[in-house]
C-alpha cells in the first residue's frame, strides 16, 4: 500500500477585523519628495495616487504641478541655501553670516508671496551631512528665519520644525521650549520616520506620543502648534517592498499624521531616485512602468474617502479598508511586512473577520458577497503588475458577518479583496 503524502501544517495565521458598519474619518497620507519637473513623471502615473503633500525646494518639484495634483507644498529652504556634505553650495555655514541667512528667507518669501507653502526652515539638523552646529545655533536659525516668513508673508504663513531625521523627543520639545522663550511660533511638528532596524511599529505610538504630549500641552498652546508631519517616511531596505508601503501609511494613519511624504534613496544602478522623475522609486527609471509600491499606494489611496475602522493582532499585517470605492464593490487592502524588530516567517495566512456586511448596498440582502483576490509583490528594480490569485477560503457567513482565511501571503506582498454582490445578485440587478 503506498504511503499516504504528508499533509503540510497550516500556517500560522495573524487575525485581524474589518466593520463595515463603522465609518473611519481619515485623509490621504501620500506625499513625495523631490523628483517632479514640469511634464514628468506623466499626469496618468500621479493622478491615481492623490497625493496630498510634496516637499521639495521649488527647483526640484516645480509649486504650480504639485498643487494641480491637490498636493500642500512643503519648501525645504535648506536644500536651497546649502549643507556642509555639500560644501555648502559655495556659501558660508547660516551661524558665520546670521543677516546673510535672514536675508536669503526673506527674499524667498518675497518670491513666493501669495502661495500656500508650509515653510520647513532645516532638514535633518540632527544628521551632520546636513548640519554642524549645534543645537542652540538651529534654534537661532529658526527664530531668524520664522521673523523674515512673518513680516513678508503675515501670521498666515504656515512655518515647520524640526524634520530631524528621526523620532527625537528632546528635539521637538527643545524647538518649543526654545519659542516659548523667544517670541517665535511653531505651526507644525515634523520629523522623519526611517526607521530600519529600530521597527515600523512605533510610528504610531510616537505620533500619539507627539498629539497627547505637544499639541494638546497647555504650556505650547500659544506657539499655535496644531499639526504633526513626517516628512519621510520608508526606510532605504524597505522602499521596493508593497507590503511595506502599507505598513508605514497604516501606522501613519493610525497615529492622526496630518500630512507625510515618501522617502527617496539612491537606487543599486547608481540612480538617485530623489533626483530621477520616478516618484521617489515607484517606477522604474526606464521605462516609467510601476513597481509594486505603485500599485500598494493606488490601492490605498482608491479606499480613502470610504474607510471603514478594521484592526490587526499583529503588527506585521496591515489592514485597511473601504466602504465604496466604487458603488459595486468595497475593498480590503493587507500587507505583510518586515516590522524589523522579530524573526516573521515567510508566508503567514490571515483570519479576517468582517462585519458590518449588511451596509454593503450592492449586496441588495444577500447573505455574502462575491470575494476575488490580487496579489502583488517586488521585482526589484523592474516594473510589475497585480496578479490574480486564489479566492480566500470561507470558513463561517451569516448575519452580515464572514469569516475569511487568506491563505499563504507573501511577506513583502500585498493583497487587494475586492466584495462584489454575487453572481446571481448581478443577473437580477444589472
Amino acid at each position: 500500500m503506498p504511503a499516504q503524502a504528508a499533509v503540510p501544517p497550516p500556517l500560522p495565521a495573524a487575525q485581524a477585523t474589518v466593520d463595515f458598519a463603522r465609518p473611519a474619518a481619515t485623509h490621504s497620507l501620500i506625499g513625495f519628495l523631490h523628483g517632479l519637473d514640469e511634464s514628468e513623471p506623466a499626469d496618468r502615473l500621479i493622478v491615481p495616487l492623490h497625493p496630498t503633500l510634496w516637499r521639495g525646494s521649488l527647483a526640484s518639484a516645480p509649486y504650480d504641478r504639485a498643487a494641480k495634483f491637490g498636493a500642500h507644498y512643503m519648501l525645504v529652504v535648506s536644500d536651497l541655501w546649502g549643507y556642509p556634505g555639500a560644501g555648502w553650495y559655495g556659501r558660508s555655514a547660516p551661524w558665520q553670516d546670521w543677516d546673510a541667512w535672514s536675508a536669503f528667507v526673506r527674499d524667498l518669501a518675497r518670491a513666493n508671496r501669495g502661495r500656500d507653502i508650509v515653510w520647513d526652515f532645516w532638514n535633518e539638523p540632527d544628521v551632520p551631512y546636513f548640519w554642524t552646529g549645534t543645537e542652540a545655533q538651529y534654534h537661532e536659525l529658526y527664530r531668524r528665519a520664522y521673523v523674515a516668513i512673518r513680516r513678508e508673508l503675515g501670521p498666515q504663513a504656515m512655518v515647520a520644525g524640526p524634520s530631524v531625521g528621526t523620532f527625537r523627543w528632546t528635539w521637538l520639545v527643545g524647538l518649543l521650549e526654545y519659542c516659548r522663550s523667544n517670541d517665535c511660533a511653531v505651526d507644525a511638528l515634523s520629523w522623519h520616520e526611517l526607521p530600519g532596524g529600530r521597527g515600523v511599529t512605533a510610528i504610531a505610538e510616537h505620533l500619539r506620543r507627539a498629539r497627547a504630549g505637544l499639541l494638546r500641552n497647555p504650556a505650547y498652546v500659544p506657539l499655535g502648534v496644531r499639526e504633526l508631519y513626517v516628512g519621510e517616511y520608508v526606510g532605504a531596505g524597505d522602499t521596493l517592498w508593497p507590503g511595506e508601503t502599507l505598513g508605514y501609511l497604516a501606522q501613519l494613519e493610525r497615529g492622526g499624521a496630518d500630512d507625510a511624504a515618501h522617502a527617496c534613496w539612491p537606487e543599486v544602478t547608481g540612480e538617485d531616485a530623489c533626483t530621477a522623475h520616478t516618484l521617489d522609486g515607484l517606477l522604474d527609471g526606464t521605462t516609467m512602468r510601476p513597481r509594486g509600491p505603485w500599485w500598494a499606494l493606488r490601492w490605498y489611496a482608491r479606499g480613502v474617502a470610504s474607510r471603514v475602522r478594521s484592526t490587526s493582532a499583529d503588527p506585521a499585517i496591515a489592514v485597511m479598508a473601504a466602504r465604496s470605492p466604487d458603488p459595486r464593490h468595497a475593498e480590503i487592502v493587507l500587507g505583510y511586512l518586515d516590522t524589523h524588530d522579530r524573526a516573521l516567517p515567510p508566508r503567514t495566512d490571515v483570519l479576517l473577520d468582517l462585519r458590518g456586511l449588511r451596509r454593503l448596498k450592492f449586496l441588495h440582502g444577500a447573505s455574502r458577497p462575491r470575494v476575488t483576490a490580487y496579489r502583488v509583490g517586488s521585482r526589484g528594480l523592474a516594473p510589475t503588475t497585480p496578479v490574480a490569485v486564489r479566492a480566500p477560503h470561507v470558513l463561517s457567513a451569516g448575519r452580515g458577518r464572514l469569516v475569511l482565511r487568506v491563505r499563504g501571503l507573501p511577506i513583502h506582498d500585498a493583497m487587494l479583496l475586492s466584495l462584489s454582490a454575487p453572481v446571481s445578485m448581478k443577473e437580477v440587478h444589472p
